[in-house]
C-alpha cells in the first residue's frame, strides 16, 4: 500500500476518533443524483493551478446532505480541514506513480459501524460518478496529460483497521468519464 495512503487512514481514524457523538444517516438518504452535476463546486488553491504534475494533484470530494451540494477540493496536497469528519461522506483522491504510469488511488471511509457494509454498497454504487466530477472538475489536468485517461483507478474501503481493509480495482479513467456523461 502507498505511504501517502496510509497517511489519509491515520488522518481519517483520528478525525473520527475525535467525534463525540457522530451523526447516524443512512447514505442511501444522501445521494441526490439529479441535483449532483447542478451544484458541484470546485476550489482550487493558486499554488495548483498551473500544476500540470499529476502526482501534485490531491482531491476531497464532499457531499451536503440537506441540499446534495458536492464540493471538490483540488490542491498540491489533502486539505482536511475542508472535510467533514461527522458525516464520512468524503472521497480522497491522489494520483499514484506505478512505474511510467499513473493510477488514480481513492479512499472512502466506511467506518465499523452496522453500517458499514451499507456505506461500502453505495460509494461502490456511485463510484463512477465521483471520478467523473474529479476529472471534470480537474479537466485542465487531463487535457496537459490526456494519457491519464488510461490510467486505472484503486479505491481502497477503509474501516479503520489495516487488516480489514478492502482494495478494488474500477477499471479506468476513462471507463467513469464516460460512464458519469450517460448519467
Amino acid at each position: 500500500m502507498h505511504k501517502k495512503t496510509k497517511a489519509i487512514k491515520k488522518t481519517m481514524v483520528l478525525n473520527n476518533a475525535k467525534l463525540s457523538e457522530p451523526k447516524q444517516v443512512k447514505l442511501s438518504e444522501v445521494i441526490n443524483k439529479s441535483k449532483q452535476e447542478d451544484y458541484l463546486e470546485v476550489h482550487f488553491t493558486e499554488r495548483v493551478l498551473s500544476c500540470k504534475d499529476p502526482e501534485h494533484h490531491y482531491y476531497i470530494l464532499t457531499h451536503c446532505d440537506e441540499t446534495g451540494e458536492m464540493n471538490l477540493y483540488v490542491d498540491k496536497e489533502y486539505n482536511f480541514k475542508d472535510v467533514n469528519w461527522e458525516m464520512r461522506d468524503e472521497v480522497c483522491g491522489e494520483w499514484v506513480k506505478e512505474g511510467a504510469k499513473y493510477e488514480l488511488m481513492l479512499t472512502v471511509y466506511i467506518g465499523t459501524e452496522l453500517d458499514a457494509p451499507e456505506r461500502k454498497k453505495i460509494f461502490r454504487d456511485h463510484i463512477s460518478t465521483v471520478v467523473g466530477l474529479m476529472m471534470h472538475g480537474d479537466a485542465a489536468l487531463i487535457v496537459a496529460n490526456p494519457t491519464l485517461c488510461d490510467s486505472k483507478v484503486n479505491i481502497c474501503y477503509y474501516d479503520g483497521t489495516e487488516e480489514s481493509s478492502d482494495m478494488e480495482e474500477l477499471g479506468l479513467v476513462k471507463d467513469h468519464i464516460y460512464t458519469s456523461l450517460k448519467k
